[in-house]
């Protein structure tokens, strides 16, 4: 059987299901417009996809924490200040924003509208902190490996 290629549209879906997690919010992300859904299960179902999906969470290979924290830090608040501007979205977009990036929504007495982000820097640290976590464990591996594979001096003697 032949293999086929599959689309840029349908690699980007790839990718936003990978982030997200939820076929209907990566299909909608990814642009399809009509019934993201039904477009979603469908694209679920096509090996080509699956074998795409696969590949990327394999290349990506990050827990489900230190993608949220990478949201979280580089993630875009586009959506969020649409939310602002009453004439720039209606009601049946909302779905669609991307409001991951924020911790909380007020509406006073007043009218106007409060937002309240989660703290990048926070994000960025906890990530930094991650990092150094892992470089220091493949360190240690290797320290480990090294060790295992050196005999000490005098230790033919002693066995």
């Amino acid at each position: 059987m032949k293999k086929r290629n599959i689309s840029q549209k349908e690699k980007l879906f790839c990718y936003m299901f990978v982030i997200y997690g939820n076929a209907r919010e990566a299909a909608a992300r990814a642009g399809y417009k009509r019934s993201p859904e039904r477009t979603g299960a469908r694209l679920l179902s096509d090996r080509y996809v699956l074998k795409e999906i696969s590949r990327l969470k394999n290349a990506l290979s990050e827990t489900g924490a230190t993608a949220g924290l990478n949201r979280l830090a580089y993630g875009s608040v586009n959506d969020a200040v649409k939310l602002l501007r009453e004439d720039a979205i209606n009601s049946s977009d909302i779905d669609a924003l991307d409001l991951y990036n924020i911790a909380e929504i007020k509406k006073p007495k007043e009218g106007c509208l409060e937002i309240k982000f989660f703290d990048r820097l926070k994000a960025l640290e906890k990530l930094y902190l991650i990092n150094e976590a892992k470089q220091a464990d493949e360190r240690d591996s290797f320290y480990r490996a090294l060790e295992s594979s050196v005999s000490l001096p005098g230790a033919e003697e002693q066995a």
